[in-house]
This record gives C-alpha cells, structure tokens and sequence, in this order.
C-alpha cells in the first residue's frame, strides 16, 4: 500500500506534489515512447502515482482535511461510530466510550433520498459529512481497480471532527 500524509502541508506541499505527479506522467510517456506496450506495467505504476500526488496535493490545499461521512442523532450530534466495509458492504459499527463495539447501524438502499433519509431518522440516525484529518493512499484489489482515494488519519472516529452537514435538512 502506499499512502502520502498531508498533515499540515499548504500551498507550496501542493506545488511540489503536483510537480512529482508531472514527472509520473512523463515518465509513463517516456517509457511509451522508449518501449511501447512492452513497458505497461511502468507506465501503470506511473499513471497511478500521479493520480496519489494530484490527491495528495489536493489534499494538502485543503489544509490537509477532506470530507467523509458521519453519523448523527436526530438532534444533530456526532454519534461514535466508524464506517467499515464488510461481507455485504458498507456498514457502521457504533462505538461505546471505550471505542469498542457497541452495535451496527446499515443504511438505507432506498432509491430516493427522501425516502433514504426518513429510513434513516425511523432507526434514529442521520448521515452527514464531517472534514477531518486525511491521507491519500493507493487502494484496489487488482491492477484493474487501483485507484488513489482519501483516507481518514486513525482511520476512525474523530470526535473533534468539523461538521460540515449533520445530515439534516
């Protein structure tokens, strides 16, 4: 796996990682040009670090933060919960004071929003978005879906978490 932290970064981190992400792209340009297909897998890997550095990068413009879902109560407060990807998808574990499990939370697959939001309010939650600390890492599960994405730093709950909507209208 490879990641790229972006705490306390700015401006000029941003610079240099979109300038690394450059270089990744002429150098799968390069190769192409040198070796045609014959150097793929050096053009791929190329072609998926610029992706992590433009991430990154973007990442540390925002002042090293990005945006990920959070779950609320009905009045609104942050719930410690984290989300987890298991057999049949994306779930919540809620979390008691000791941070360990204290029951599931599944959301909706309801079509509309509307319709999602309301399933969501009858078992007492909503799901907003929260900016907290954040890294951009590598992820896939073949050379197929390698992708960079945002990930959470402690990849869990924040309680000082800045609330960006708290799932309510």
């Amino acid at each position: 796996m490879t990641m790229i932290a972006t705490s306390g970064t700015g401006q000029t981190e941003a610079d240099r990682l979109r300038a690394e992400a450059r270089q990744h792209d002429a150098d799968a340009a390069e190769s192409f040009d040198r070796c045609d297909i014959d150097g793929f897998l050096s053009q791929w890997a190329s072609g998926r670090m610029a992706g992590l550095k433009l991430l990154a990068a973007d990442i540390a413009e925002a002042g090293g933060k990005w945006n990920f879902r959070g779950l609320f109560d009905l009045d609104g407060n942050l719930v410690p919960a984290v989300r987890v990807e298991g057999r049949w998808g994306w779930s919540w574990k809620l979390l008691d004071e000791h941070g360990r499990c204290a029951g599931w939370f599944n959301e909706s697959k309801a079509k509309t929003e509307e319709r999602r939001v309301a399933a969501h309010a009858k078992k007492g939650y909503y799901v907003g978005i929260v900016r907290v600390p954040a890294r951009a890492e590598l992820k896939g599960t073949s050379y197929f879906n390698v992708m960079a994405v945002a990930v959470r730093e402690g990849d869990g709950f924040s309680p000082d978490a800045e609330i960006v909507d708290n799932g309510q209208d």
